[in-house]
């Protein structure tokens, strides 16, 4: 009777679980796949090393079929045996294949449906390398790399796979650190003694950043685990290249639209390109100054801060005037403000009303992406500057009130196909610290149901299958942003719907 009310419980649960809000569950996935640009990168060595064969004309070929077949292909290991008790609660993550599973764990059948487990007997399969050993790490004065040296077998043909993970910040906390992403290394130097062969290597550090690492040795069958973390390190204080730098100037300022309010006053929505910096942009400050002439000459400045946006409204101009108009860059090194030189510009509110505008903002080192803002903020388009091919992203996105979530945002125009993979986040352009990770879209469009109002969002879209060359980190990616409304706005137009402003 006992294990009976104990089973109907955990069929209550369960179901509470499953019918808890979309978007909850739809967090919980993401979770699960922040990984999944390492996971990438896995599959490219494997698929190398599989398809590697000198002067071979068909091997681009061989390693894009070898990438769409992994996707689907059982990792080395098997599954632990089934237990009842260590499936309670794990109903809500599910996966299809190994591949929606982090690091080596395999997709497993249980109690309830398939989850994710730590694979079983791979330190006994004898087609995957051993585990490599960290010998040591040191950090060159004069350099902002960490050079590495790994000791592993010297039997067995194998590629190191090296990640880190890091946090900003003076001091080391373990709870800030980030996901494990893929290294770019570099070779130094390499000795075989006996049955071991000693690797250096080397990869780029950013300062301002506490870093850990850890090695994987690939072959054509996959690997066995990683190393052990290891330990938190950050680039020497001695070293003057260590100190992190001012942001650069935010690129290319321009009024994007004006209008004339009800009352004769002008409003002005300005926009820049977001800067680089060593560490991340923490606000930028808008600064608007009206010189006006009267006994006492004076010049009329006002400033404001904003965060997580490159635009923002100046609101309560005067007509048949000048303004100077000032953007700074600020982000945050301990207790430190570093600031980058203001970039300006005039603007003379007799000039005819501007309704678009357009920004050149480079996200790549050899192309320039046009990003072209509605007047109304209801949908983007993203276009290559260097063509016009059909490759061009261009998503359409559309925002909706909701008495839950106050604003939905709706993105457009994916195309679904197996392996695509989303994910959004505000501000910068490489999704460093997005708030929603890798999505794998089933439809023509996604819903977000709690971005922000008044905020940039970035759009980056992966493509694991790819449909032309691979390059370096990643087979195929695009990067486009979006701009949410703002809150009073949005609530002058929507009075009944609830939001906080």
């Amino acid at each position: 009777m006992l294990e009976a009310k104990q089973f109907f419980c955990l069929l209550l649960a369960v179901s509470i679980l499953r019918t808890k809000d979309i978007y909850g569950a739809h967090q919980r996935r993401v979770r699960a796949n922040r990984a999944i640009d390492v996971k990438d990168k896995i599959i490219e060595i494997q698929c190398y090393a599989r398809c590697f064969k000198p002067n071979t004309e068909n091997r681009y070929d061989c390693e894009r079929k070898c990438r769409f077949e992994m996707t689907k292909t059982p990792r080395p290991g098997k599954c632990p045996s089934l237990t009842f008790s260590n499936h309670i609660g794990a109903c809500i993550d599910t996966c299809q294949y190994d591949f929606d599973c982090p690091e080596t764990q395999k997709c497993c059948s249980s109690t309830c449906g398939p989850v994710c487990q730590d694979a079983v007997g791979l330190d006994k399969d004898p087609t995957l390398p051993p585990i490599p050993k960290i010998i040591a790490f040191k950090l060159p004065k004069g350099q902002r790399v960490c050079e590495v040296t790994i000791q592993a077998s010297a039997n067995s043909v194998y590629a190191y796979h090296v990640e880190a993970r890091h946090h900003v910040g003076s001091l080391f906390s373990a709870r800030k650190l980030g996901n494990w992403q893929w290294q770019s290394v570099e070779k130094i130097a390499e000795i075989s003694e006996n049955k071991t062969r000693r690797t250096g290597i080397s990869f780029k550090l950013k300062p301002g950043r506490w870093y850990q690492f850890r090695v994987a040795a690939i072959n054509a069958n996959g690997f066995r685990g990683y190393t052990e973390p290891s330990k938190p390190f950050a680039l020497s204080n001695q070293n003057i290249r260590a100190d992190p730098k001012p942001p650069k100037s935010p690129p290319d300022l321009q009024v994007l639209s004006s209008r004339i309010l009800p009352n004769g006053q002008m409003s002005l929505r300005v926009a820049w390109c977001p800067a680089k910096s060593d560490l991340p942009i923490e606000k930028y400050r808008v600064i608007w100054a009206l010189y006006v002439r009267s006994n006492d000459d004076s010049l009329i400045a006002n400033e404001t801060f904003v965060k997580d946006a490159t635009q923002f409204e100046i609101t309560r101009l005067v007509v048949d005037s000048c303004y100077y108009i000032q953007v700074q860059a600020i982000s945050i090194s301990g207790r430190r403000r570093l600031k980058s030189e203001k970039v300006s510009l005039l603007f003379n509110t007799t000039m005819p009303l501007v309704q678009n505008g357009k920004l050149q903002c480079s996200t790549h080192k050899s192309s320039k992406e046009t990003i072209t803002y509605a007047a109304n903020n209801n949908n983007i388009l993203m276009e290559d500057a260097a063509s016009h091919s059909k490759n061009s992203s261009k998503y359409n996105v559309k925002f909706r009130p909701s008495k839950k979530f106050g604003m939905i945002v709706q993105i457009s125009g994916f195309h679904p196909q197996k392996g695509r993979l989303v994910e959004i986040c505000a501000g910068g352009l490489n999704c460093e610290n997005r708030e929603y990770g890798a999505i794998r879209p089933k439809k023509d469009y996604i819903e977000y149901g709690k971005l922000k109002f008044n905020t940039t969002y970035t759009i980056r879209t992966i493509d694991p299958l790819g449909s032309g060359k691979a390059s370096e980190n990643e087979v195929n990616s695009s990067t486009d942003h979006f701009t949410t409304p703002e809150c009073e706005n949005w609530h002058q137009r929507f009075p009944k719907i609830h939001v906080d402003c």
